[in-house]
This record gives C-alpha cells, sequence and structure tokens, in this order.
C-alpha cells in the first residue's frame, strides 16, 4: 500500500475515506494475483488489531466474499503407502515431527514454541527410558501434553505407535553419537547442530526449534506428492485414521488434544485414574494398525497378540 504502519494509524484517525480507497486497491490487487477472498481478510485482521493497539477507530474495511474452507478444498489426507512416501523423503527430525502429528494427531505448537522457548521434552514421553541407552518399555507409549503445550491449557494423554518408536530411538541415537547428554527436560525435536551464529540459532536462543523452522522441514516432502496439502493434514491423517479404526469419538477427540464438551468435561477432562489411561491405551491400540505406514500388513498385529513386538510389556513390581 505504500505506507508505514504508522500511517495506517493516521489515515484512520485523520482521513478515514482514504484508508479505506487504499485497502480497495490493495484487495483489488491481490486478487488480480489470485489470492483468495479468505486469504485477503486475514490481513485485514492483523490491520484491525494494529488500529485497535493504536486506538484508531476504524471499521469501514472492503466486503470480501468469504467461502468458508475454500482454500481447502483440493486438500486431501495421504494413504499409508502415501505417509511412508512422504517420511521417506525426511531427515530424522522431520520424519519424527510427522509421525507425532501423524500417530499421536498432537498439534505443531505442542513439539515447538514459535520463538522456541519450549515444546515436548523426553520426560513427556512416560513410557522412554533413557539410560543407559534410549529404549521403550511399552507400547503403544503413553505421552502426557502439559497445559502449557496444550491449546485448551489442559493437560492430554495421548500415545504413539511402534513406528514412531523406532523412528524416535533412531533420531535420539543421532543425538546421542553427536555427543548430546539427553535427559527428561531435553526437547523432543532440537535444533539441528549449526554454527552459534546461523539464523537458526538468533531465532531459537535455546535447543528447541522453533514452530516455523520445524515445519519448513517437512514442506519440501509432503508438497511433492501433495502439493494443495499443508504441513497440518499430518493431524488430519491421525483423526481419519482412527475414525475408519472406530476409535470412540470421545476417546479419539481426547486423544487429539481437542475441546470435550460437556460429557467429555465430566469424563475425560479431569485428573485419570491410570486404569482410564489403560483403557485409553487398549483403545488407541486398536487403531495401530490403521496409523502405521512402515510394516507390511501381515505384521501389523494389534498390541496384546502373540510374539509382535508392539505387544505390552509389563512392568516388573521394582518398576512399578
Amino acid at each position: 500500500m505504500g505506507l508505514v504502519p504508522g500511517q495506517l494509524a493516521e489515515l484512520a484517525k485523520s482521513d478515514p475515506d482514504r484508508l479505506r480507497a487504499a485497502l480497495i486497491r490493495y484487495a483489488q490487487e491481490l486478487q488480480g494475483e489470485g489470492r483468495l477472498p479468505s486469504y485477503i481478510a486475514k490481513t485485514f485482521v492483523g490491520i484491525k488489531s494494529w488500529l485497535r493497539f493504536n486506538r484508531a477507530k476504524f471499521e469501514d474495511f472492503p466486503r470480501l466474499r468469504v467461502v468458508p474452507g475454500e482454500s481447502l478444498l483440493e486438500e486431501r489426507v495421504p494413504t499409508q503407502e502415501e505417509l511412508r512416501r512422504i517420511l521417506s523423503t525426511y531427515n530424522a527430525r522431520s520424519r519424527v515431527v510427522a509421525l507425532f502429528m501423524a500417530h499421536s494427531g498432537v498439534r505443531p505448537g505442542v513439539l515447538a514454541a514459535a520463538d522456541g522457548s519450549d515444546g515436548l521434552r523426553l520426560g513427556d514421553i512416560r513410557d522412554l527410558v533413557l539410560k543407559p541407552e534410549p529404549r521403550f518399555e511399552r507400547l503403544p507409549f503413553h505421552l502426557v501434553v502439559s497445559g502449557r503445550l496444550s491449546k485448551t491449557s489442559a493437560e492430554y494423554h495421548t500415545f504413539g505407535t511402534p513406528e514412531l518408536a523406532d523412528a524416535l530411538l533412531a533420531y535420539l541415537a543421532e543425538r546421542r553419537a553427536r555427543g548430546e547428554d539427553l535427559s527428561p527436560s531435553s526437547p523432543v525435536a532440537r535444533v539441528e547442530p549449526m554454527g552459534a551464529g546461523t539464523k537458526l540459532r538468533e531465532r531459537s536462543k535455546t535447543d528447541f526449534v522453533t514452530t516455523a523452522m520445524m515445519m519448513r522441514g517437512l514442506r519440501g516432502g509432503l508438497k511433492a506428492l501433495l502439493p494443495s496439502a499443508r504441513t497440518y493434514v499430518f493431524r488430519a491423517y491421525c483423526s481419519t485414521q482412527m475414525v475408519s479404526a472406530r476409535i470412540d469419538r470421545d476417546v479419539r477427540e481426547a486423544i487429539l488434544g481437542h475441546s470435550l464438551g460437556v460429557s467429555g468435561r465430566y469424563n475425560l477432562s479431569k485428573k485419570l485414574h491410570p486404569s482410564v489411561i489403560e483403557e485409553l491405551r487398549r483403545e488407541y491400540a486398536k487403531a495401530v494398525s490403521y496409523l502405521e505406514s512402515g510394516r507390511p500388513k501381515e505384521d501389523r498385529a494389534t498390541q496384546g497378540g502373540p510374539g509382535d513386538r508392539t505387544r505390552e510389556r509389563r512392568r516388573s513390581p521394582a518398576q512399578g
């Protein structure tokens, strides 16, 4: 629009008609470039917020015919085979991130904060033992998403498949080989080992990667196979596959960390007894064969089946 931010606020106060004319031209130019009204409307949200911050009253924005979901009409969830092919293009960290979204259903913001200040930690994975070397005591493994990472600010429980467990162990082996001392406070998705003066270090002053950097690593392999898909489609894959596995709706919504409504608030939003968590684990186990992409179907036995490494391993009394 040829304006600096301060001029937006000044125009809103002194010459609102000129600002409206500028916004109309701006919207027309973006539409000429093929941008959808929903995209333009999102930029208007930012302008409205800036004007409110500067105490400039202005509501005369151009009207846009926004069609809900228009930008997602061509997007679809990958199949299990397509997920396998996408994962094969990723490095160890990106494979782990994609699988946490696709199998555990976590949001990107659970794995990494926007500013790289926080994120999912190895200690949040309750069945992961780090010493003397990383291993899982039980599969499917149990993951606790704390309220500080949850979109609803409420703690919730989800789980992970053997395929995700294998990917995470391979990733942790790489990090140990580089000399990292893994601990419960270590991030699940860590900044890549780059020099201290790089952009990555400047944008993330901790060991946690930023959300933007983390998701950037997923786009190439995903877009090559599904050009219209956003990275959030991995989480949609988790929900879709659990529907296919006929997982109870309340259980599915709880695993995805959604707001649960009245019935869920009474049943699954309170502090859960260990027996309830085990029931959730058994329900999740029914979906493992629908979620996993890496093993032949004949090997994808349901948890508890004979001879399969996905069978739940009983703790000894000493382990509690």
